[in-house]
């Protein structure tokens, strides 16, 4: 991580998991209306979900804490962001971005505002990293 930028860690959730949280997922997205979503570039049939951990009526086995839980307690995972963060990292944000078919490729951006990074601003912002979860398989095409 700190000589790529990146790691791949594959099975992060298991795969029974992995599948209700994807349905849990499209349920949310369709019952958020846009203007409650993020916004994002490119966004016909794509989906930018806020999301909270417990919603009984969308995701009634609570997938997505459960999810979160897994995510929380993988043992490389884990080990990884307390290396480079320190003990007890926060989480900040929690979105999940659903592409259908016929969603336009996404231009090249950044995710987090360069203007209000930590090297600027070092006593009120600190480093921010993305975690991406794939919840099925993807292939080169996609």
């Amino acid at each position: 991580l700190m000589t790529h930028g990146s790691a791949i860690l594959p099975s992060v959730l298991p795969p029974n998991l992995t599948k209700e949280l994807r349905h849990s997922i499209i349920e949310l997205n369709h019952a958020q209306p846009p203007q409650d979503q993020f916004y994002i570039p490119q966004h016909a049939h794509r989906w930018s979900l806020k999301m909270g951990t417990h919603n009984r009526q969308l995701d009634p086995n609570l997938a997505l804490p459960r999810s979160l839980r897994s995510i929380a307690n993988h043992p490389i995972l884990s080990k990884t962001i307390k290396q480079v963060l320190g003990p007890n990292p926060a989480l900040i944000e929690l979105t999940a971005i659903t592409s259908e078919p016929g969603a336009a490729s996404q231009e090249w951006h950044y995710d987090t505002y360069g203007g209000g990074a930590n090297l600027r601003y070092g006593r009120s912002y600190t480093p921010v990293y993305s975690i991406f979860v794939l919840l099925q398989d993807t292939t080169r095409e996609m």
